[in-house]
């Protein structure tokens, strides 16, 4: 990966800290320690058996902690699982991209009257549904429909008067990047801005800025094995922000989308 110059030359030295961190260090949030740097590879938890946890009380009353024990079990699975971000990213790729186009003749007289369609699907399709919606209007000679609603944008809110085109070209974009579309698209509220930064400038998915200091320096330079320590990559990562070469978008816990700003 080659490194913006821009950056490098202002730069032109490393971000020493007056404490000494261990080198691979990341950004730890949303705890009592936030703002600690702390090592950026996965801990595992220790678990615990919850029977243990109840000694011999549990002999006293196996049934009623047999059952008591499986509820919690289960349900600290499915919180689990909840916050797990992989699944919440699988789950947004999963999501219907969609509107719901109205036909504004029976909406003007009091009616409710429209169709879901799958912004994705071939823009011919689109009109082919929208004709299908308009003939069984219960208002005669309906031709007027407008788009009155959206899912599966992600943060990105179709305009009043967008067209079946835009919405389907806007809808095959997040398709395209599920991961950060909706929100690229939210940023620049440009297409093309969107697509060019998208293809061109996008750095990846990082738990934090700073670990992509980390990496993106460890690329590039070579680092004095007694200096690694001492290298803060927070200030490293806030320096490239601030200087305007380059901007996050944050989708989730530790999803930290980075692209280089043109």
């Amino acid at each position: 990966m080659k490194p913006k110059p821009s950056f490098f030359g202002r730069l032109g030295f490393l971000c020493l800290s007056s404490k000494p961190y261990p080198i691979g260090a990341s950004i730890s949030r949303g705890s009592k320690n936030a703002g600690v740097l702390a090592p950026s590879k996965s801990r595992k938890i220790d678990g615990f058996h919850p029977a243990a946890e109840l000694g011999g009380a549990s002999a006293i009353f196996p049934d009623f902690f047999t059952t008591a024990l499986v509820a919690l079990v289960g349900r600290g699975s499915c919180a689990a699982q909840a916050q797990n971000p992989e699944d919440e990213g699988a789950k947004a790729m999963s999501k219907e991209i969609r509107i719901y186009v109205a036909d504004l003749a029976a909406y003007n007289a009091g009616h409710l009257h429209g169709v879901w369609i799958d912004a994705t699907l071939e823009l011919e399709d689109i009109q082919a549904q929208v004709s299908v919606m308009l003939a069984a209007s219960p208002v005669k000679d309906a031709e007027e429909y407008a788009i009155h609603d959206f899912e599966g944008f992600d943060g990105y809110r179709l305009g009043e008067y967008e067209g079946l085109e835009s919405a389907h070209e806007v809808a095959c974009f997040i398709e395209e990047y599920p991961e950060f579309g909706g929100a690229l698209l939210a940023h620049f509220n440009d297409l093309e801005q969107a697509r060019k930064t998208a293809e061109e400038d996008y750095c990846g998915c990082y738990s934090s800025l700073a670990d992509y200091a980390q990496e993106l320096t460890e690329e590039t330079t070579g680092i004095p094995q007694h200096l690694a320590m001492y290298i803060d990559y927070r200030a490293m990562a806030r320096d490239m922000e601030y200087s305007g070469d380059l901007f996050t978008l944050e989708t989730g816990f530790e999803q930290v989308h980075v692209f280089w700003n043109r």
